[in-house]
């Protein structure tokens, strides 16, 4: 039989070795020899044995060269990996064919072991040299044949690895070039962006990381390249397969650096933006804050702070107009629908800081024109107040040189009574400065002007008090007056009626001219007192005081 491998280093093999036989060799040598002495039984026998030896072991030297052919002509790891699989499988078929060597060596052995009892000397030694060298051959036969399958075995087994980790390569190849070959898709928002970018560093990342696994493909190609000659190994292919996952490596890296570069130009946008608006709600609170009405500070302090805003809201059109000229360049890398969106966040933007500087514009135009009102009102109630003021002093100075003795009483009643009058006059003027102090106090809380008004109401009612404990003090003196009147009246009036009774019995005429004198006298006080207490009771009337019942019962 031939084994035959496909492939350049093919070799025609000798066939299978025919084993040769002794066919009743001693008996055919004995008839040939019929009148010597090999006639003898037991020497034909012994030559059988050695004749079956003889053969045994050319049989088994035959086979191992006919196996070491087979093993010559398949050695080898050239070629192409079908050429390998063909030579393994021709190695296998060599590898079967093991159990006849065997058997055949073992025949070997059996014979020589039944010659070796009966040899001696150097016969002995030849046959034990033929088995020493026998059992070499065996040896060197059985490695070669495992050797050579074993060495092809590796080969087509590490060509197998190879093959699977570039098709792996390959697929992982595929899979990535239809990842990165979309155009970038324009992403909703920022975080959007944010996640694109993300996605496609990691990408990027991924084909990094593949480059050693490349590096490592290479090295088995030139590995294998070196072992098989093998054309489709050759570095060639490597360079383009290199210069291809090169060129993906470029393309995911510039859609990074794109990405990079939209992701940064909204994330500068974003940060304007969130700076912008957090300014912009910072003075909408500011601007609340001096504009409520639980806001304490003067027209003076509104006025400033309102300065101070629309100053500050005016300064930053600038900053707004850069922050929509960004806006526009942010819509042209983000889908319509983002785009939209923020568009429409610009445009309230713009809408809030134009309310925003517009307020400050008109308060601060009616603040001015509530501080010229304020202004001209404020000094219309100084000026009423002074000449309030005035009107209050004028009174107490003329209150405060009135004769005040008995004979005067009614008169200075009637100063103090006029004095009261005109100061009682004056008080719808108090009530007046007091609302138009809570109007104006509303509008700008001017603690001067406060003071000045309050200290004319206080001074006002000051007086006022004054003048009603004056009159109080004369209504009570002429109270006194009429009580002491009425003690007088009393007194004449025992010190009368005893001089009456003293007076009736007397008959002596000097005593009735004494008695008549105190008599007339009587009626002289008697005249006197009417009067005073008539002039009493007109002046009690004239005042408002009540008359008591004790005077018009001494009037009687």
């Amino acid at each position: 039989e031939a084994c035959a491998g496909p492939g350049p280093e093919y070799k025609a093999v000798a066939t299978r070795p025919q084993p040769q036989r002794v066919s009743g060799g001693a008996t055919s040598h004995c008839r040939a020899e019929r009148g010597h002495r090999c006639a003898v039984p037991g020497e034909m026998i012994q030559l059988q044995v050695e004749e079956e030896f003889e053969t045994s072991l050319e049989n088994a030297r035959a086979w191992m060269h006919w196996i070491q052919e087979q093993v010559e002509a398949n050695d080898s790891i050239l070629g192409p990996r079908s050429a390998l699989e063909a030579r393994l499988k021709a190695s296998e078929n060599i590898l079967k064919e093991e159990p006849e060597g065997k058997l055949k060596l073992q025949m070997v052995l059996l014979k020589a072991e039944s010659l070796l009892h009966n040899r001696k000397g150097d016969k002995k030694h030849e046959i034990q040299a033929a088995l020493k060298e026998i059992k070499t051959m065996w040896e060197e036969t059985t490695i070669s044949m495992i050797h050579c399958h074993s060495r092809i075995e590796w080969v087509l087994l590490h060509w197998s690895e190879y093959l699977k980790a570039e098709g792996e390569y390959f697929s992982w190849f595929l899979n990535m070039k239809q990842k990165l070959e979309p155009n970038l898709e324009l992403q909703l928002d920022l975080k959007e962006k944010q996640l694109q970018l993300s996605h496609h560093r990691i990408l990027l990342s991924n084909i990094h990381n593949q480059s050693a696994l490349l590096q490592r493909l290479a090295q088995e190609r030139g590995s294998l390249f070196e072992k098989t000659k093998d054309p489709t190994l050759h570095e060639d292919i490597q360079r383009k397969v290199n210069a291809e996952h090169q060129e993906l490596q470029r393309q995911a890296k510039e859609k990074v650096n794109v990405l990079e570069a939209i992701t940064e130009e909204h994330e500068q946008y974003q940060e304007s933006l969130d700076k912008f608006q957090n300014w912009l709600n910072s003075i909408s609170e500011k601007y609340d804050g001096i504009t409520t009405k639980d806001y304490t500070g003067s027209i003076e302090e509104i006025l400033k702070g309102l300065r101070e805003l629309a100053d500050a809201v005016s300064s930053k059109e600038e900053d707004l107009l850069q922050l929509e000229h960004n806006g526009k360049a942010v819509t042209g890398n983000t889908s319509p629908l983002g785009a939209e969106h923020i568009t429409r966040e610009l445009e309230e933007l713009r809408e809030k800081w134009e309310r925003l500087r517009l307020s400050c514009t008109q308060d601060k135009e009616a603040l001015l024109q509530s501080q010229q009102e304020f202004t001209s009102r404020a000094q219309q109630l100084e000026k009423n107040v002074a000449e309030f003021n005035n009107l209050v002093h004028k009174v107490e100075v003329e209150t405060l040189n009135v004769d005040d003795t008995n004979d005067e009483l009614e008169t200075t009643w009637r100063k103090y009574v006029i004095s009261r009058k005109t100061l009682l006059e004056e008080q719808p003027h108090v009530e007046h400065f007091m609302l138009e102090l809570k109007e104006l106090f509303s509008l700008s809380q001017d603690q001067n002007l406060s003071n000045c008004v309050l200290l004319a109401i206080r001074e006002y009612h000051r007086v006022t008090g004054r003048l009603d404990v004056m009159c109080n003090q004369v209504e009570m003196k002429m109270r006194q007056n009429v009580q002491q009147l009425q003690g007088e009246f009393q007194q004449w009036r025992s010190r009368t009626r005893r001089l009456l009774d003293l007076s009736s019995d007397i008959t002596d005429t000097t005593l009735l001219g004494v008695y008549l004198q105190q008599i007339e006298d009587c009626l002289s006080q008697s005249s006197l007192l009417h009067n005073q207490f008539s002039s009493s009771q007109v002046k009690q009337r004239t005042m408002g005081i009540d008359s008591s019942e004790d005077v018009s019962d001494v009037l009687q």
